[in-house]
Formats: C-alpha cells, structure tokens, sequence
C-alpha cells in the first residue's frame, strides 16, 4: 500500500520544491515592466526630445541610454524632463535599474530627432485678424452667414477664437475653411505638429440632433512644385455608429478612415488635440499619432501618402473648418492656445 505523509512530514527537498513553485508561481505573474509615455517607437521629434517614462518595478533610478551610452538618469520610478540628441535615428532605451548595475526591466525604441523645431505662437489670436476663408470642397460653398472672432468668455488664456457658422436656409452641408499663410520654410519640412484646445458649447440643433456634420484641420507646405498635405477630420455625420478620425489623401481628393474611433468631444468641455506628422527620404507624408486629452492614437491605415504636384508658390498654411450638417444648423466652437511646430 502506498504511504501519504502529512504535509509535515513529507521529505525536506520535497517541501522546498513545492515552495520554490509557489514563489515562482507568483513572481511571473506580475509582469515587471517600464512605460515610455513620450517619445514612442517610430516617432520623429524635434530637439529637445521630450521624455516621461514610469516603472511598476522596485527601481531606485531610471536611466536613459541612447545607442548605447547612459545619457540620463533619475531617482525614483518615474523620469519626466527633455534632452537635446543628435539628429538621426537612434536607438533609445529607458531602463528601469536598481543597486549597481541590475537592471530590472527596459524598453527599446527607434526614435528619429530632428533639429530644434520652429513654432508658430498664439495662432487662435492671429485668426479673427489675419484669417483668409474658402468654400472650396464643401457641397454648397459657404453659408450665409460665418465669422471669426476674439472671445474672453470661453478660454485657457486671455481670449480665444470663436468659430460660428449659422444657418442660411438654402439647403445644407455648407462648410467654411479659414487659414492662415505663413513665411515659407527654405526647405520642406521634415517634422509637424498642430496643437490647439476646443470647447463646444452646448447649443440648440435647429432639426438635428447634433449640429456638426465635421470639424477638420490641416497644415499644408506648396515646396518645389509639390504639395505636402497634414489634415484630420473628426467626422460626427454620415457614418452610422462607426464613425472614425479620418485622413485626407490630397491624391485623391478624398477622407480615408484611419482606423481610429471617433467619440464626439463633450460639451462644455476643453479638449486638447495634438497631431503630429512627418516626411520622409522619399518625400512621403506620414500621418503618425493623434493625441486626444492626453491619450495617444496611432493610426491603422491610410496614414501614409505621397505629394501632389502643383504649380503654386512656396508657401506654409495651417487651416481650421466646420462643416454644417443636412440642414445647415447653426453652430459655434471656441479654439485656444493653438500653435503649429515644424522642423525643416
């Protein structure tokens, strides 16, 4: 017959055994990990690179390596500041360290930096006077009825700009296209960034539910005989239940779901929108995240396509549109702090 020995007074190597399986059992099943917040993989980004990494491990430092060499480091589990790196592509390696030199875990990425960038400041302020407006690609034109102006009421700052476009009563699916022209860059851009804040008020919806049809923005550079086209488009219409941020392609004169579901900004809310962009060696436009209050989207698809030839002079635009719904319903949005940031 077969002995059981109680539990204590099974053999020792037995009891060690069963004991190294339990520990073991639990130290992989909490997995020991660091999280780059900024940059992520892929990412062209202009100098100084800005860096925010955290560790869910027992780390006494966090160390920065860039092709090898320890260019950083901070106390703690968490690392947040900027670092200016040669231009090129890198190997970049955030490490999450303890003691002399264990390392207890580490995320590797390929990061393309780029040379100090240029801003465009303050650009909700520059609108109400220096603004210039098109129809072109909305299906009637303009409304009746649009304006942009100053606006202490709703704003981060001092004052914003108050987009409004009302109802004209001659059908619908109206659209106003407001931008501004800058200096051109003496040489095409190589990394973009449009940033700015919007708040839509709550507002009556006239025979909709929901007054806006798209809200779409866009930095285009006209470099060389091409055009070298930046856009998205929040697409609130026409989509059922799945609608998405879109993508335009210029080439075809068109807007390309990106994959990327879209929610509807809530009312009576600021929202922050950062989209960021950059050009290739061969000259292809790369459409690389959009980051919505603070939650970064990579697209899924159509985020790449190439220039359009044009016949237009050297110049640098950045746009902001609202498109009206069907019925042509009136309605207002406030935008703060907006600046574009390029590196050629």
């Amino acid at each position: 017959m077969r002995k059981i020995f109680p539990l204590s007074l099974r053999p020792l190597a037995f009891l060690v055994l069963l004991a190294f399986m339990f520990l073991g059992s639990g130290f992989y099943a909490v997995a020991q990990t660091v999280t780059v917040q900024t940059p992520f993989d892929t990412e062209t980004v202009p100098n100084p690179v800005p860096i925010q990494a955290t560790t869910d491990t027992a780390a006494d430092r966090i160390e920065i390596w860039v092709n090898g060499a320890k260019v950083a480091g901070q106390a703690g589990t968490s690392s947040k500041g900027s670092l200016t790196l040669s231009a090129g592509t890198d190997r970049f390696v955030v490490v999450a360290a303890q003691g002399a030199n264990t390392v207890l875990a580490e995320k590797v990425e390929s990061i393309t930096v780029t040379a100090s960038p240029h801003v465009l400041p303050a650009l909700d302020e520059s609108f109400p006077a220096n603004n210039q407006v098109s129809g072109n690609g909305c299906t009637q034109g303009l409304p009746t009825t649009f304006s942009v102006t100053s606006s202490t009421v709703h704003t981060v700052d001092t004052k914003s700009a108050k987009f409004s476009v009302a109802e004209s009563g001659s059908g619908g699916s109206n659209c106003v296209y407001w931008f501004l022209v800058h200096s051109s860059p003496a040489q095409m851009v190589q990394y973009v960034k449009y940033h700015f804040k919007i708040y839509i008020p709550t507002q009556p919806s006239g025979d909709s539910k929901e007054p806006i049809q798209a809200i779409e923005f866009e930095v285009q550079q006209d470099f060389n005989t091409n055009i070298y086209n930046f856009a998205w488009q929040a697409q609130y219409r026409g989509c059922g239940t799945s609608c998405t941020w879109n993508i335009y392609n210029m080439s075809a004169r068109a807007w390309e779901s990106s994959g990327i579901p879209f929610t509807p900004l809530t009312h009576d809310a600021w929202h922050d929108i950062i989209a960021e962009f950059h050009v290739d060696g061969n000259g292809t436009v790369w459409h690389d995240v959009l980051t919505i209050d603070g939650r970064r989207f990579t697209p899924t698809m159509h985020n790449s396509h190439s220039a359009v030839a044009t016949t237009h002079v050297n110049t640098l635009n950045n746009a902001f549109q609202l498109d009206m719904d069907q019925f042509d319903d009136s309605y207002t949005v406030y935008v703060d702090a907006m600046d574009v940031t390029y590196t050629p």
